[in-house]
Order: C-alpha cells, then structure tokens, then sequence
C-alpha cells in the first residue's frame, strides 16, 4: 500500500512538473486583456484597442478614426462604414465603404524595344512602379490606331503569328493597375518575316545567284558547289578544288569559285549546268572574286598580298600587289577594284588597269567589301563590330555599328545594307545612312549573304551546313554598279 501510495505521489508530482512545463514553453492561452491598463494598441489582445488607459473591444466605441478597424471610421462614438471622402484622413478616400490610401495610374512604360524573329516579334521594356499588368499594342502605321494584341505581368511580351513578310510593324505598351490604364509608351518596331532553311554541303562559305534566280553555294570543307532552285530545292552538287571559299557568276551564267589552299591555288570555272570548263591557276590562297564589265575576273590572293586579274577564258592578264591579305573584293561602276585587306586593316583602289589610286584606313580585319549606287564603299570589320562607309575618293563618310563579327556584306535596290554577323548569328541591315532599320536572326556562322530579285536574302551558315532564306525582307535585286555581267 505505501509503495502505490509513493507512486501516486510521483505521477502527480510529473504531472505537475508537465503542467508547468505547458504553461510556460506550450502555447499560450488566448489573451484578454479587456480592462487591464494601456499605453498603445499592441498592449491589448487580438480584436482589442487600448483606448482612455484601457482595452476595450474594438468597435464598440470610438473617439478617433484609429479607434477602428478595416477602414472603418469614427462617427457619434461608434465605427462605421464611410460614405464620403470627407470622412476620411490622411488623404485616403472612401472606396466601398472603406477608408484606403488611393491608387494612382501608373505612368506609361519606358525603354520599350522589339526583336524580330521568324514570325514573330519579342518586346521588352522597363517596369512601371504600381502596375499590376501591361497591355500590348500593335499597328502597320506608326500614327495607329493600334490594336490590343495580349496583356502579361511580365516586363516582355512575344507577338506571334506575323507571317506578313515585309511588313513593318509599330509596337505600343501600356501599364495598368485598379486605378487605370496608363498612356503609350514609346514605339518600337520590327519587320516581320518568314525565314526558310535549306541543307546545303560542309561549312557553306560563299554564295552567289544567277540570272535565273538560283542560288551558287560554295561549301568550304565538303570541297564542292551546291545549286538551289529559287524555291530552295537542290538541283545539283558539283565538285570544285579544295576549299573553295568565294563565288561569283558572270553575263553567259558561269560560275567562278576561288579554291582556296595551298594544294589548289586556283580557281575553278563551271558552267550552268555545273560542268567544269576549267581550272585556273592564280596566287597564293585565293580567297575572294569579282567579274568586271568586260567579263574580266578579278581574284584576291590571301597569302600572296596581291590580285590576280584573269581574262574570260583564264588567261592571266595581271597581278597587283595590295595590302595585306586580301579578304575582299568589289569592282565599281567605273571598273575599279577595291580590295579589303583583312590584315592591315585598310583598303586598297586600283584602277581597271591594275594600278593604285589610294590606300584608305577602315576598322580592325576588314573582310566583306561592297558598292552602292553612288559609288560609296561600305566595309565590314571582323573585329571592330562595325561597319565602315567610304566616298568613291576614299574619305570616311561615317563608321556604323553592327552585330558581332561581321563579315558578309550586300546592298539592295532600295540602298539598305546587309551585314552578316558570325559570330552574332544574324543579320543586320542598315539604312543608306547607316541607321540600323533591324536585325534577323538566322542560323549559326553566318558567313556570307545575297540578295535575290524578289527580295529574299540568303544567308550561309557556316557552322549549321545550310542557307537560311530571309522571304521578302529587302528591295530585290541585291545592287551591283553595272549591269552584268555579274549576277543578279
């Protein structure tokens, strides 16, 4: 008896000990303080105010707007529902039976931008401060009237569904919250196109269009011509010398390939049909080419620091020394060569008869050369990012901006510039001056680019081994300062 005794004793001794344990280390009880004295609210319990030194119930009476809760205020006592601004404090307003601080329209996004892409268009833009969505606009016209094409939270936003090849497109975006909608923001816009994309051979490098409109393709490291129909269709693969690495076509539609390595040093003459009329020797690694009026083919010899000048029938006519390695070639309406010296960073004019009028200082690695049709001289600079214009006596008419690594470079009927972006993996056209219009992305290395007579510029993608087709984006046919005997 006195053992159970003891251990009744125990139990409520532990009992005990865990009922402290829960009073001081469990959950609380719930508090009500009502009456205990007060010197601010959160002396009280949940649902309780202090007022005159004590908590009271809140609600139930009142001296004050802060008396209440929920945006209640204070009338005759008691708290209340508010039915005028008036009532209110603090310049809050009365908004359905409650008093709240009052929500401003948002002002109108900033910094709005627009990126094309196949099909498409991808906006983005700076944050408005208290907006809870945007709405996004859009119209053919930059004046509008502009039409709700979507609303996101984000701060961008993808147009899709633009397969009106050519068409400008103006974008608008507005921030909204409960108070209202904001106005416009600035307008951004972007052409929209359609792009296709065809297999071509092994590091597609140069390319070139016939009279007919199909498309020359010179694949670097499958050794070989590829020829696509203007609908993209493969209409034959031609073998040339070793790494062929520039094109161009002449009045009767044969097709010149400079083959460029040390195992060639040539260059290799087709016809339409692909069929070889010859192989040419010239300098060391040839590496661009351009046909004269006369039919004469011009070729820019990389390794050898000079131009080849080759008769129709592949007779050497001359060779001239230029700058250092030669990576580009252009011959203007008066039949002079400007050359592009990738390694001394300049550009070099000879005469039709091979002799040199003036050196002329671009960017860093000049490469693609090209003419327009006033005779100006824009330059592609590898490694300044940029593109540089030349007036027909050499003076530098201004230095433009582009993509990364730019290489390739054509000029269209309407004068707009288009530059090839290795390492961007895009295109970039320019105005006449120099203004960039906008950017296409295509496939990966893009090296080279031409213009066809509908418009339509082709692009080869060195690293994806295909041609992209950019569908009715330009002035068609891509400008050259004579008409033939190179194409278009």
């Amino acid at each position: 008896m006195r053992r159970q005794y003891k251990l009744l004793t125990s139990l409520i001794v532990i009992t005990g000990i865990i009922g402290l344990a829960c009073s001081f280390g469990g959950t609380p009880a719930s508090k009500n303080n009502s009456g205990v004295s007060c010197t601010v609210n959160s002396d009280c319990s949940a649902g309780q105010i202090c007022q005159n030194g004590a908590c009271v119930a809140q609600n139930t009476g009142c001296t004050t707007n802060a008396d209440c809760s929920n945006g209640q205020v204070c009338e005759n006592g008691s708290c209340s529902a508010c039915t005028a601004n008036t009532q209110c404090l603090n310049g809050q307003v009365c908004q359905n039976g409650s008093c709240v601080i009052p929500v401003s329209t948002p002002s109108a996004p900033t910094n709005l931008t627009a990126t094309a892409g196949n099909k498409k268009v991808s906006l983005t833009w700076n944050a408005s401060a208290g907006a809870t969505s945007y709405n996004v606009y859009d119209s053919t016209t930059s004046a509008g009237p502009y039409t709700d094409v979507g609303t996101t939270s984000n701060t961008n936003y993808t147009v899709t569904g633009l397969s009106n090849n050519g068409t400008t497109y103006y974008f608008v975006v507005t921030a909204v919250n409960s108070a209202g909608e904001s106005g416009y923001s600035n307008a951004a816009s972007s052409v929209a196109y359609v792009i296709n994309t065809y297999t071509v051979g092994s590091y597609p490098f140069a390319i070139a269009i016939d009279a007919s409109g199909n498309v020359w393709v010179a694949n670097a490291f499958s050794n070989n011509v590829t020829k696509l129909s203007s609908s993209g269709t493969t209409l034959g693969t031609y073998s040339v010398g070793t790494h062929p690495s520039g094109i161009a076509i002449d009045a009767s539609g044969n097709v010149w390939v400079a083959n460029y390595t040390y195992t060639s040093n040539n260059v290799t003459e087709l016809n339409s049909s692909g069929i070889t009329i010859g192989t040419y020797s010239v300098g060391s690694y040839p590496f661009a080419i351009a046909i004269d009026a006369s039919g004469n083919v011009w070729v820019a010899n990389f390794y050898s620091n000079n131009v080849t000048k080759l008769s129709s029938s592949g007779t050497i006519i001359g060779t001239y020394t230029v700058g250092s390695g030669p990576g580009g070639i252009a011959i203007d309406a008066s039949g002079n060569v400007w050359v592009a010296n990738c390694d001394s960073n300049n550009v070099t004019k000879l005469s039709s008869s091979g002799t040199t009028i003036g050196t002329y200082n671009v960017g860093t690695n000049p490469y693609g050369i090209a003419i327009d049709a006033s005779g100006n001289v824009w330059v592609a600079n590898y490694n300044s990012n940029s593109v540089t214009k030349l007036s027909s006596s050499g003076t530098t008419i201004g230095t433009y901006n582009v993509g990364t690594n730019p290489y390739g470079i054509a000029i269209d009927a309407s004068g707009n510039v288009w530059v090839a972006n290795v390492y961007g993996s895009n295109v970039t056209e320019l105005s006449s001056s120099g203004t960039t219009i906008g950017t296409y992305n295509v496939g990966t290395c893009p090296e080279v680019i031409a213009i066809d007579a509908s418009g339509n510029v082709w692009v080869a993608n060195g690293y994806n081994g295909n041609v992209t087709e950019l569908i009715g984006v330009a002035t068609g046919p891509q400008y050259f300062p004579y008409t033939g005997p190179q194409w278009p």
